[in-house]
């Protein structure tokens, strides 16, 4: 055979092994064997298998990171997701610290309201007592005046002030003990 033939014969033969270009495999007739992958050559083979090796490491590092990058995300929107529903995320710290002003206003409104109240019945007290006062005092005058109608002698007269005002002092230093002992019996247990 020529030069030409054996080199053309080579090209036919080569084409066997590798994948041909689409021009020379429609010209080429389709054996059984063309369908399956042909192996490179031996000596290009431990290069390609490396790099083949190399491929997939690459695509599988790809695929591990993509995967721990999703493990990572779900992992936080699970802690996140926990957060939310215990109510310990800065949402709930925000919300938590508006309640407790909430309820510190709420509870100087009440206290503020309870004061007046307070006030209120005090001053309603004081004007009850300041009419009974008042009411008193007539009585004491109508009945100094039925004494003196009567005749009776002014020393009669002078001992019932006397009495009136040793049964106030009694009255108030009463109050006066009776306060004393309430402070020191709160003092007392108080320690």
């Amino acid at each position: 055979m020529s030069r030409r033939k054996r080199k053309r014969g080579k090209e036919v033969g080569e084409s066997l092994f590798f994948f041909s270009p689409p021009s020379l495999s429609l010209l080429l007739p389709l054996s059984p064997l063309s369908i399956f992958p042909c192996h490179p050559p031996p000596a290009r083979a431990p290069d390609r298998k490396v790099e083949l090796v190399s491929e997939e490491t690459d695509a599988l590092r790809a695929a591990l990171d993509k995967h721990s990058h999703r493990e990572r995300r779900r992992a936080a929107d699970d802690v996140a997701r926990a957060e939310l529903l215990s109510g310990r995320g800065e949402a709930y710290a925000w919300s938590a610290a508006a309640d407790a002003d909430a309820a510190a206003a709420s509870s100087v409104r009440s206290s503020k309201r309870m004061v007046q109240e307070a006030l209120a019945t005090g001053g309603a007290a004081l004007a009850a007592m300041a009419g009974q006062r008042d009411t008193l005092k007539r009585a004491q005058r109508k009945a100094l005046d039925v004494v003196h109608g009567l005749g009776l002698s002014d020393s009669l007269l002078r001992l019932i002030e006397r009495r009136q005002k040793l049964d106030s002092a009694l009255a108030y230093g009463g109050m006066a003990v009776v306060t004393l002992v309430v402070l020191w019996a709160w003092w007392h247990f108080k320690r």
